[in-house]
């Protein structure tokens, strides 16, 4: 067989459904893409999100166990299209998460918009 070092095989990648708060954003959805190993992190797509007000900015968090920590900020387009680099390692998070927030904040100070449940 061939192989070419930089090609990945397309069982690699995973995507996971995200689950969203339907009171507050109807039209969400998102999904979650890791490619190859945990380590080298995933992005975050939605759609359908209501942008942030003045001058709150998406917060992506990632909960391991009882810690939650933020992962990066995004913002999403006029129709409600976005993405999220998540660079972190994913090795034991059980839950990203997707909140607005006003500036940055050690903790999340709502509940989340959207949530991806990454291991059971």
């Amino acid at each position: 067989g061939f192989y070419q070092l930089g090609e990945r095989a397309e069982d690699d990648e995973r995507t996971i459904a995200a689950q969203v708060d339907d009171s507050r954003a109807p039209e969400a959805s998102g999904r979650l893409l890791i490619q190859g190993d945990e380590s080298e992190g995933a992005i975050l797509e939605v759609s359908g999100v209501p942008r942030a007000r003045g001058r709150e900015v998406l917060h992506v968090w990632l909960r391991r166990g009882d810690r939650v920590v933020r992962s990066s900020i995004f913002q999403v387009g006029p129709d409600g299209e976005g993405a999220a680099a998540i660079p972190d390692d994913l090795a034991g998070v059980d839950l990203v998460m997707v909140t607005r927030e006003a500036g940055p904040v050690p903790a999340p100070t709502e509940d989340p918009l959207l949530t991806v449940r990454v291991r059971s």
